[in-house]
């Protein structure tokens, strides 16, 4: 009789950025979420499920495991952990002999083998378009659990950079496309404006689930208790029209988790492999509530910073001149003007109108922090992207674009070469298209001949303080409280800005007000003290006024800003 053996098998969804961020309907962008997180999550535990084989699961969400081991002979199958967009599974296979496996194929008797099979069968046929990569090993017990699964991730990887993001089939050329996708339609349907529109199978799929994830998120994040539920059109997120028509794509990524996880190769050798196993259990649902937590912290400051207005509710600032948000209703239901569209762990993205997503992003960074000290007992950190765009802007786009700054923001806070530093964000602003990487915008946008005219990216904490989003917050609060009327010459300084200092300064002697002090009413507006900064808003080859201006119409300030007087 051959002997009990294991197989470790990792299940990873491929290109979910294209899959969810391939329309620029909100609906359908839900929907993908949604079927992303049921691959690895619901559908695989289903999976299981109706193959019948004994697991150690529980029908208790709150401890969804047993204390049943894989390695007392009582379970077909073990899941060691699930958790940001994967699954890892211990099988333990008999009816072949060891020499049966090998490195590119599992024998077709292997439980492994007929889980994966019937896997991808559920993802072809409930999200089509979808891709799921995995990969297996043999595994003993005498070798490290947590090496094996570095390894097995490592090859995922490795497997994605190689695979191109498949589409489907495409179809005949008397055959309408759907605009989303560019495949074959198989249905039509109205849209919110009554028009009729073509949607093909991967299309109709998103938006036959997003129902379903708009319930789960309100559920999640106790929205569902509420008069309000999320948006499934980006025109419900509280946009209003001309120079305010922008929304923001926020994409967050903790700092380090990949180290992290690669540590605890040395951590838990193969003596420990059931410390591992229950650590990565435990710290896979940290992650996650800490996550979940802190977006609770954004819903909550938006629940408390909506006021009703003669029947209608609006989004309100708590400081400046800036317009307030108008909320729209739907099926008796106000609509709340954020949508969060992946929350994969440490790795959260989430849809807002334009002007409230920096403090949103603040907001979230500093809860990020605070929930990762109190559950995990580390301060963890993590880094955002803020891409603001017109509404219709290209979505995977604006998505990317998002990446980039997040990536952007990671690059600022490891140059202050501390484990210590603080979260950091970073945004851009774009009412067209974009040339180039986010270098040369930059470079093309911001750079002058006396040096930057950007202070991004900035940081959460008030360290470095010449980089801090309070002291950006409160010169956005003072452009838009004593400059709101002066718009000429807030046009004005910005153009002086861009020559350099001294022109900058010629500006300042012949159109404003020397200070705070020699202010009254009736006069210029003065420019705003930055300590450090010179008079003329320049220091070390950064401007400091620049950033703060382009967001006078852009910013509504969420969080009480630092007191300014009338």
């Amino acid at each position: 009789m051959p002997e009990r053996r294991y197989i470790l098998v990792v299940v990873e969804t491929a290109h979910i950025q294209s899959y969810i961020f391939a329309s620029n309907r909100l609906k359908e962008n839900v929907g993908a979420s949604y079927l992303v997180a049921a691959a690895t999550g619901e559908w695989a535990l289903e999976t299981l499920d109706t193959m019948k084989l004994h697991t150690n699961l529980t029908d208790n969400a709150d401890t969804p495991f047993n204390d049943r081991q894989i390695e007392d002979g009582l379970l077909d199958v073990e899941v060691l952990y699930s958790g940001g967009g994967n699954i890892v599974l211990l099988f333990a296979e008999s009816g072949f002999a060891a020499t049966e496996f090998g490195e590119s194929a599992l024998p077709e008797t292997a439980l492994s083998r007929q889980f994966i099979r019937h896997l991808s069968r559920r993802v072809q046929q409930d999200a089509p378009g979808l891709k799921l990569t995995f990969a297996a090993a043999p595994f003993e017990w005498q070798q490290s659990l947590s090496a094996a699964v570095g390894t097995l991730l490592q090859t995922m990887k490795q497997q994605r950079s190689l695979q191109p993001a498949l589409r489907g089939d495409g179809g005949l050329g008397v055959q309408i496309m759907d605009s989303s996708t560019s495949l074959p339609t198989i249905t039509m349907e109205r849209d919110p404006d009554g028009r009729w529109q073509p949607y093909s199978a991967e299309t109709v799929a998103k938006r036959t689930a997003a129902e379903a994830a708009n319930r789960l998120l309100g559920k999640t994040l106790a929205l569902d208790q509420t008069e309000y539920r999320f948006a499934l059109e980006l025109d419900d997120l509280g946009r209003s029209v001309d120079d305010t028509s922008y929304i923001a794509v926020v994409h967050a990524d903790g700092n380090g988790l990949g180290l992290l996880i690669q540590e605890l190769q040395d951590r838990f050798p193969a003596k420990k492999n059931l410390e591992y196993i229950q650590y990565m259990r435990q710290f896979s649902e940290q992650v996650k509530q800490v996550a979940r937590l802190a977006q609770g912290e954004m819903i909550k400051l938006l629940l408390e910073s909506i006021e009703v207005d003669d029947g209608e509710r609006y989004l309100k600032p708590v400081s400046g001149k800036a317009e307030p948000i108008k909320l729209k209703r739907r099926e008796g239901k106000m609509i709340f003007p954020i949508r969060p569209l992946v929350s994969g762990g440490d790795d959260v993205t989430f849809v807002c109108d334009g002007r409230i997503a920096l403090d949103l992003t603040a907001l979230f960074l500093r809860a990020f922090e605070k929930y990762s000290t109190s559950i995990l007992k580390k301060p963890l950190t993590a880094c955002a992207g803020i891409a603001i765009v017109k509404t219709h802007y290209p979505f995977a786009r604006a998505y990317a674009l998002a990446d980039d700054l997040a990536g952007n923001a990671k690059q600022a806070r490891y140059a202050l070469g501390s484990d210590q530093a603080p979260s950091a964000f970073d945004w851009h602003i774009t009412a067209g298209g974009l040339y180039g990487d986010l270098d040369s915008m930059r470079e093309r946008e911001y750079h002058v001949e006396d040096g930057s005219l950007t202070l991004r990216p900035v940081f959460v904490a008030d360290h470095p303080a010449l980089r801090s989003w309070s002291l950006m917050q409160r010169m956005i609060t003072e452009f838009q409280v004593r400059w709101q009327d002066h718009r000429n010459k807030a046009e004005g300084l910005r153009e002086a800005l861009r020559k350099g200092a001294v022109e900058t300064a010629v500006y300042k002697i012949r159109y404003l007000t020397a200070s705070r002090k020699t202010w009254s009413k009736g006069l210029p507006p003065y420019l705003p003290e930055i300590a450090g900064f010179n008079d003329n808003g320049w220091l070390e080859g950064y401007c400091g006024y620049y950033d703060a201006l382009e967001l006078m119409d852009k910013y509504i300030p969420l969080q009480s800003s630092e007191s300014i007087r009338s």
